[in-house]
């Protein structure tokens, strides 16, 4: 077996890992959340497939997966800031509309009970 043989196999499951970042990333970046269960998933068996020690040769590998899952994570936070600025817009928006809305009509007279 050759040294490159070696390391091919624990690096490959790195490589998978990074590859599932990115996938992650483009799908919160295209605004694609349905399909990020599917991703979730991918990471748990990529996670499940790393060796318990990682090869030295394996830092900038994982390094990059952590960069991208924090890219993630920040791109993750600005779509809910945006979704919660919308919502506090629709609620700002039906309130000064409510303001408009014509005051409920007064009874007839004949309905008034002047025997009180």
């Amino acid at each position: 077996m050759l040294a490159t043989e070696h390391f091919a196999e624990p690096l490959a499951a790195y490589r998978r890992l990074v590859e599932v970042a990115e996938t992650e990333l483009a799908l919160v970046t295209a605004g694609h959340w349905d399909e990020l269960a599917r991703v979730h998933d991918a990471w748990g068996q990529a996670l499940g497939a790393l060796p318990a020690q990682p090869p030295a040769e394996a830092e900038p590998l994982l390094r990059r997966a952590l960069a991208l899952s924090e890219q993630t994570e920040r791109s993750i936070a600005a779509a809910r800031d945006d979704v919660l600025r919308e919502l506090d817009g629709v609620g700002h928006k039906r309130a000064a509309g409510q303001a408009y809305r014509p005051a409920p009509a007064a009874p007839a007279p004949s309905q008034f009970n002047y025997s009180a």
